[in-house]
């Protein structure tokens, strides 16, 4: 069971980096909605608005960092070859 759980996150992280090493900037359908203040206040530096933004017309705009696909895919080849390694469950 182990085995192919490793096995199926592993290529997930994989196709994901592979996926992002042709992605800029992805940019989700959804409206938010912009506030104008009058003040300007620090940014909120959470773990989600680290990578996310909202575009001028009030899109999400997710740009992904240069080193998120190679991290992605050599954590995911990791996980591929420890499936790999571990031994096949026994047959009674």
């Amino acid at each position: 069971m182990f085995r192919s759980l490793f096995f199926n996150v592993g290529l997930l992280a994989v196709l994901i980096g592979a996926g992002l090493l042709y992605v800029d900037v992805i940019i989700l359908n959804v409206q938010e909605e912009v506030v104008v203040r009058q003040q300007p206040q620090k940014a909120e530096t959470s773990f989600r608005g680290m990578f996310t933004t909202v575009s001028p017309d009030g899109k999400k705009m997710i740009v992904p960092p240069i080193w998120a696909p190679y991290c992605l895919m050599s954590a995911g080849a990791v996980a591929l070859l420890y499936a790999t390694a571990l031994p096949r469950r026994s047959g009674k």
